[in-house]
């Protein structure tokens, strides 16, 4: 299951915990912000390590989704890589959409991309408009999202399923475990 965090301005990742979350996440690495210069949602994805850091390492003043990938489903390729986007924003997720698996599977992708797919083809407004539906296809006992829109509104889904730590949630505690263990 991968590891998603939702970072708050003027904050750090400790690097010892991506460390270890990425030792358990090693298919692809991605995050978003809303610039408030740009006045836009921006985006990096990468399948390299370093280069992630990076790029996360010059957003600290900046509210941020991080995403490392675990491919339960779908090829470790760029594509599959989150966020994935929307027709007013992007997605990202943690768990695995049993609902979504066999599907995704006869379109060669993962199961984040194709719920992507399937809500790209609703139309709303907010995301809050869809949640109903989007809460019966993932349930609410393992699967996480977050969605940043394109004024930078950002949504949560299984909020409760993950742990807060300094202001920063966690999808899952990969970085808190010796290794071997986590809760999931």
């Amino acid at each position: 299951m991968c590891w998603l965090v939702l970072k708050e301005k003027n904050k750090t990742i400790p690097i010892d915990y991506i460390v270890k979350a990425q030792d358990y996440n090693k298919d692809g690495y991605g995050l978003a912000y809303f610039s408030t210069k740009e006045k836009k949602v921006l985006v990096f994805k990468t399948l390299d390590f370093e280069e992630f850091l990076y790029n996360l390492n010059s957003l600290y003043e900046e509210e941020v989704i991080v995403h490392l990938r675990n491919a339960t489903v779908g090829e470790v390729i760029i594509e599959n890589v989150h966020p994935f986007r929307l027709n007013n924003g992007y997605m990202f997720h943690n768990g695995t959409i049993d609902l979504l698996v066999p599907f995704a599977e006869l379109s060669n992708t993962s199961d984040s991309k194709y719920l992507a797919h399937l809500l790209n083809s609703c139309k709303y407004s907010s995301v809050e408009d869809i949640r109903p539906l989007v809460q019966v296809i993932i349930s609410d006992n393992v699967n996480r999202l977050i969605f940043i829109d394109d004024n930078g509104n950002i949504t949560k889904f299984n909020n409760n399923l993950g742990i807060t730590e300094n202001n920063i949630w966690y999808s899952n505690d990969y970085h808190l475990k010796e290794e071997g263990w986590c809760r999931v």
